[in-house]
């Protein structure tokens, strides 16, 4: 190897006079108020609704942009229980706090009681999250995409403060409508009447015009009669 090397430096080690490191003092990191500790909290008055992901459908449904799946409102303490089988549960706006149902032989380390997601793969728990700010519509889906396009994918309703209640079946957005025939309106009347003016006008000088037309056709045919005798 034609390869040149230049050394910058050289560090040298050694066993001796090591001393040993302080244990680190403890330390919570600081959490904003909308991921409070909920373990201890219960959800609030009808607020604990079960979700389940079966097939490609939630709850049985498929998605349909007119179906609340639960509602709740700003202020309440959320619970869900999650029944996703193998699906990766995903939800929008609002992260969640895992508060049971994980199995006692999980070891990864990587879920634990308390912690916060908003992705939960393919574990049944029970989870709780509090609204504190933002009313609206929260999408909630199977997190293979796939499977979210195929149909398995709801949406969730948090209410303004003002509605202290929560659904956890299904409800319709869609209000029943009547069809009315629009009735005539003043342009329309307009034409009509202007119409009808025109077509009185006219009828008094296509008679006359006629009229004339024939008188004019027996003149002629007296002129011809008169020139043939």
């Amino acid at each position: 190897d034609s390869t040149t090397c230049t050394m910058i430096a050289m560090i040298q080690t050694t066993s001796e006079g090591i001393m040993p490191s302080e244990d680190l003092a403890p330390w919570e990191p600081l959490y904003p108020s909308y991921l409070s500790d909920l373990r201890n909290n219960v959800a609030s008055p009808g607020c604990s609704c079960e979700t389940h992901f079966d097939g490609r459908s939630i709850n049985g449904q498929t998605f349909d942009p007119h179906n609340i799946l639960h509602s709740s409102y700003v202020g309440a303490v959320v619970e869900r229980s999650l029944t996703v089988g193998s699906h990766p549960y995903h939800q929008h706006v609002f992260p969640f706090q895992l508060v049971g149902g994980l199995s006692s032989d999980d070891t990864s380390g990587y879920n634990a009681l308390g912690d916060w997601h908003d992705t939960m793969d393919g574990s049944d728990v029970v989870i709780r999250y509090q609204p504190q700010r933002f009313a609206g519509n929260v999408v909630v889906h199977c997190h293979r995409l796939v499977h979210e396009d195929e149909g398995m994918m709801a949406i969730e309703r948090v209410r303004d403060g003002s509605n202290t209640s929560c659904i956890c079946t299904s409800t319709s957005t869609t209000t029943a409508t009547t069809t009315t025939t629009p009735g005539p309106t003043t342009l329309s009347l307009w034409l009509i009447l202007s119409a009808t003016m025109c077509l009185a006008l006219a009828a008094p000088l296509m008679v006359f015009v006629v009229w004339k037309r024939n008188a004019g056709l027996v003149e002629y045919e007296k002129a011809e009669m008169g020139d043939m005798t």
